[in-house]
């Protein structure tokens, strides 16, 4: 036997003992490949195991030589005795997931309890609350389903994870991949009901309406396009390991332009109700305190920018149980601030209830008014009202002079708002007659149909 046999039998009985230790054996397919990349080079000798363990060019030489010569499981196998023999580190970021998702998922869910409890209260349970419980459901289900990925080894390199748990993870993966669809549409629909509860002018109800159906297509088409990327539809968890026949689309290309598609409906839902804000008649105080709020769902823009990142080499990575770790986190914690944020205005309207000082301004109100006809000993109150669209630039204001009665029982919160159709001055002064002539000395609880709730 040679010097360079007798050598490279030294390394792999050393290397069959850690492989004995750990019940593995080294795949004969890598054994040659180590043989032949140690004699075809000469900067490490065959007992050097530090120098064969660091030297990049023989290292990417013998996981070519393996890539070609040997099947996924054979390749995972030698990998992670190489690597332990190696004494590489062992990487775990398995905690990661699952205490992202335990945090944003657990303030949302608040969010969506406060909001539904509230509005169930108030006897207002409408299509925006509907819709943001059902995106509160699918994102326990979502957040459910992805809890166990961490235990069984999301986080990890692959070649420390068991066969059967890869093929578990990717499962998970899958099911949390399809409820991410409906948690995310649902909570688009959520702000466009949102808008069409608070914006009555027909134009911008249109506006609406339309990105109502841009979000429509977009479910159905990257649902149905998630479900069948794999044919069979089983590919997508038995893939992995290259024993099983079939063909998927490139999910790199599909994760990306459905990222760019969710990001502009975004975008458009985000900005579509700030001209309309803008040419309220409020003071600037309260105007940017309406569109801050509005634009509290930018949180959820940049979440979805910061993953476009992660997803970018989804499918190209060949360590996807520790590389795309960030993937699956980011898309959970969109879609659990998506939820928290839709729910924000609901939250304002309790806190506004709850601490009435710290909401305060200088038309809130604690009790309920009532009109009555006034006499000389009054005061003047003035009655913003809006004219007859968010678009329009003017707003008609009129000074009434009333005298104002207040029920103890009723608070009017300051994010109340009347958004009513105005048609011209002499018509608001014959509603407002109108209410008089109908309350009598006992005055008038004067409600506008077109009230909105911000």
């Amino acid at each position: 036997m040679t010097r360079w046999g007798s050598l490279l039998t030294m390394v792999l009985l050393s290397l069959s003992g850690i492989v004995l230790a750990q019940q593995q054996q080294m795949p004969e397919c890598a054994g040659i490949c180590l043989q032949s990349s140690l004699e075809a080079q000469t900067a490490c000798a065959p007992d050097n195991l530090p120098c064969i363990c660091t030297n990049v060019p023989l290292n990417n030489a013998i996981q070519a030589c393996v890539g070609k010569s040997c099947t996924v499981k054979q390749a995972l196998v030698a990998l992670n005795v190489t690597s332990t023999m190696c004494d590489r580190p062992i990487r775990d970021r398995t905690h990661i997931t699952n205490v992202l998702i335990g945090t944003t998922g657990g303030f949302a869910l608040v969010a969506v309890i406060l909001r539904t409890s509230n509005a169930l209260w108030l006897g207002s349970f409408q299509a925006d609350d509907a819709c943001a419980l059902a995106a509160g459901l699918f994102m326990i289900i979502d957040n459910a389903v992805t809890f166990p990925t961490g235990p069984a080894g999301f986080g990890k390199d692959v070649w420390t994870v068991p066969f059967e748990n890869i093929t578990y993870i990717l499962k998970l993966i899958f099911l949390m991949q399809n409820f991410y669809w409906p948690v995310s549409t649902l909570t688009k629909l959520s702000f466009l009901f949102f808008y069409l509860r608070i914006f009555p002018a027909q134009n911008v109800r249109r506006y609406v309406y339309a990105t109502m159906a841009l979000t429509a297509a977009y479910y159905l088409t990257f649902q149905f396009g998630n479900l069948f990327y794999c044919r069979p539809v089983s590919l997508v968890w038995n893939g992995w390991d290259g024993e099983h026949a079939g063909s998927c689309v490139d999910i790199n290309k599909f994760m990306i332009s459905a990222t760019a598609v969710n990001i502009f409906i975004d975008v458009v839902i985000i900005i579509l109700p700030i001209p309309h804000l803008v040419s309220l008649n409020l003071s600037w105080r309260k105007k940017v305190g309406l569109i801050a709020m509005f634009l509290v769902g930018g949180v959820t823009l940049v979440v979805s920018v910061l993953r476009i990142q992660s997803i970018l080499n989804y499918a190209k990575s060949q360590n996807g149980t520790y590389d795309n770790v960030p993937a699956g986190f980011w898309s959970l914690v969109e879609v659990n601030i998506g939820v928290f944020c839709v729910c924000m205005p609901a939250i304002r309207r309790i806190l506004a209830s709850a601490l009435p000082r710290l909401f305060a301004s200088t038309n809130a109100s604690r009790g309920r008014p009532t009109y009555v006809p006034s006499t000389n000993q009054h005061r003047r109150k003035k009655t913003p009202t809006f004219g007859g669209s968010l678009l329009n630039d003017t707003a008609i204001t009129k000074t009434v002079t009333t005298h104002v009665q207040r029920d103890g029982d009723w608070r009017e919160d300051d994010d109340q708002i009347n958004l009513v159709q105005v048609r011209g001055g002499r018509g608001m002064l014959k509603g407002i007659e109108e209410e008089r002539g109908r309350g009598g000395r006992g005055g008038s609880r004067s409600r506008s149909t077109g009230r909105g709730e911000v």
